[in-house]
């Protein structure tokens, strides 16, 4: 929810750090559409940082050890040489 700034997986309500929620709901709105690093740093950042994209490596592992990991279905998937993109039920 982007107006209260929580995040619930299921009937869990997990608790996102700014950056990872910016990403999180960057994601949600552009749902099984591939964005790219660059993508996403320029709208969670917004600058261009090439030299950086690692960050959003890190930043993606976080948020997946929260709200993928101890689900069955993941919903955060990589698209390798692309980037990533939120998974919905339909795949």
């Amino acid at each position: 929810d982007p107006t209260t700034r929580r995040v619930w997986r299921g009937e869990q309500e997990h608790t996102l750090p700014n950056k990872e929620f910016r990403i999180l709901e960057y994601l949600m709105r552009h749902p099984n559409r591939v964005l790219t690093r660059m993508m996403i740093a320029e709208h969670v950042w917004d600058y261009d940082f090439p030299n950086l994209t690692n960050v959003i490596d890190v930043h993606i592992r976080s948020l997946r050890r929260t709200i993928d990991v101890p689900y069955e279905q993941k919903r955060i998937a990589t698209v390798r040489g692309a980037g990533y993109k939120l998974v919905g039920d339909d795949g």
